[in-house]
């Protein structure tokens, strides 16, 4: 077993799984067929923007597919967008009042998206104080 995963490069695997997830999912708020996605929106934020639920749900289906695409082709980027967008979401459900269980497991993907940013960037220095 150990052999395999040698000759494995997770990071990649890593990086590759989240970008085709978050292409699904930027992809399903066009569609609802994985959910309905404006049941997870505050409805402070398309109220302050002035647009309808929807129209707010296909414009972060749009940012969706693009950090996807930056993520499949630049791990250090990507990783740092998913990142800021896990975060995002994860306030927009706490505002939301709703959903905690995901707000637990978007923020332990932000911080997984995060170490995948550090580990392709090779100017990352890990301290060891």
């Amino acid at each position: 077993m150990q052999k395999i995963l040698n000759r494995l490069n997770l990071g990649k695997i890593f990086q590759y799984y989240l970008s085709i997830i978050l292409m699904i999912d930027g992809t399903d708020k066009f569609f609802n067929l994985v959910t309905y996605w404006p049941n997870y929106l505050a409805p402070q934020f398309p109220e302050l923007l002035g647009i309808s639920t929807t129209t707010f749900v296909y414009i972060i289906g749009v940012i969706e597919l693009i950090i996807a695409v930056i993520l499949w082709f630049s791990a250090r980027w990507g990783g740092l967008l998913f990142a800021g967008l896990l975060v995002g979401i994860s306030i927009n459900l706490l505002i939301a009042g709703v959903y905690y269980n995901i707000i637990l497991v978007d923020m332990g993907l932000a911080i997984a998206a995060l170490a995948l940013s550090q580990s392709a960037n090779p100017n990352a220095k890990n301290s060891k104080s």
